[in-house]
């Protein structure tokens, strides 16, 4: 990686993590506005899901003794099935038709 790629890539992640602590949310929105100029829809939707799942387990394991385990099973379950299924689509999506449609009227 240059440096050209790195700067931007290490300053997302940053901007990334910060707000993701100071808020708990948005890690992907403001990676993907400074990731997207540099790599590939698919290599950032998998940095972003590693990245996330780094960030928010490390805070689940620090909260685990106060969060009730029975009703966050369907959480789990429809990220295990949503994730994967969101990545697969995004490999065979075509980027010119999503463009298109939201730029209408």
């Amino acid at each position: 990686m240059d440096s050209l790629v790195l700067i931007p890539f290490l300053v997302g992640a940053f901007l990334g993590g910060l707000v993701s602590e100071l808020f708990g949310f948005a890690m992907g929105i403001v990676v993907s506005s400074i990731w997207l100029h540099v790599i590939p829809p698919v290599d950032n939707t998998v940095l972003i899901i590693g990245c996330t799942l780094v960030t928010q387990g490390y805070g689940i394991w620090k909260l685990r003794h106060a969060l009730d385990w029975p009703r966050t099973t369907q959480f789990i379950l429809g990220g295990a099935i949503g994730v994967p299924l969101g990545a697969w689509l995004l490999a065979y999506s075509d980027p010119a038709a999503v463009v298109q449609r939201s730029v209408c009227c």
